[in-house]
């Protein structure tokens, strides 16, 4: 079992953070895993500030989604928010792991620019493993982003 806290992060000008692993091609929603002790709020801001480098407000708290990973013997919970960056757009604290694969930090200009880039990633070139990866984040972060997109529309 793994939890772990995720969501959409936008600036004042409606700009999503997503983080673009240019090696693989890829990208994703900023988050990560809850540390042992660790609130899911806490989790989403400490991820937040390693990812994108920046703190956030919590301005929806979405829910969660389950995921399955058979393959990997793996459940995961993520725990889902929608966000507005506060404060300066720092630099990230990527781990070398992350830096050798290439992460950074990518503002899609709004929410309709964030699911075409979560939507344009292609499993299909990839080794077995990564490619099962690849397609699980797609579904979980799209799911994410097409809420949100109407959690928004619905503020406004």
């Amino acid at each position: 079992m793994r939890e772990a806290a995720r969501g959409i992060v936008m600036d004042d000008d409606g700009a999503v953070a997503l983080l673009h692993v240019a090696r693989d091609n890829y990208y994703k929603l900023p988050g990560g895993g809850i540390d042992e002790g660790e609130e899911p709020l806490e989790a989403f801001g400490r991820e937040l500030m390693e990812e994108i480098g920046c703190e956030a407000e919590v301005l929806h708290a979405m829910g969660t989604i389950l995921e399955q990973r058979y393959y990997w013997n793996m459940t995961q919970i993520s725990h889902c928010y929608v966000a507005r960056q506060v404060g300066e757009k720092g630099e990230p604290d990527f781990t070398d792991k992350e830096r050798e694969s290439g992460f950074e930090i990518v503002w899609a200009k709004n929410i309709d620019e964030a699911i075409k880039l979560l939507e344009s990633n292609d499993p299909t070139p990839h080794p077995e493993e990564l490619k099962r990866n690849i397609t699980f984040m797609r579904l979980r972060d799209l799911a994410i982003a097409k809420k949100a997109k109407e959690i928004l529309a619905k503020a406004h």
